[in-house]
């Protein structure tokens, strides 16, 4: 997959003590897949109302929303409730 993207991203990783490090390498690696610079991290592991990764557009709008395993059903009826 080439996208032809060649920007620079300047990254400040949080992992919280209950998180893995191949969860914390998966949100990289997912960040890295959808790079953008709108795409930001979620607050973390215990979060429910914040995904891994989200990205918004200049209204507030959600346009990614990015789960990380397997994702409980509320929280996907959520997300789909909030997004485009």
């Amino acid at each position: 997959m080439d996208r032809q993207c060649f920007q620079d991203h300047a990254l400040t990783l949080a992992r919280h003590p209950s998180e893995t490090e191949e969860r914390m390498i998966i949100r990289v690696l997912a960040f890295a897949l959808h790079a953008d610079e709108a795409l930001s991290f979620g607050r973390g592991v215990g979060t429910d109302d914040e995904p891994a990764l989200w990205q918004r557009d200049v209204t507030g709008a959600i346009d990614w929303w990015i789960e990380i395993g397997q994702p409980d059903e509320k929280l996907l009826r959520q997300a789909c409730g909030r997004s485009k």
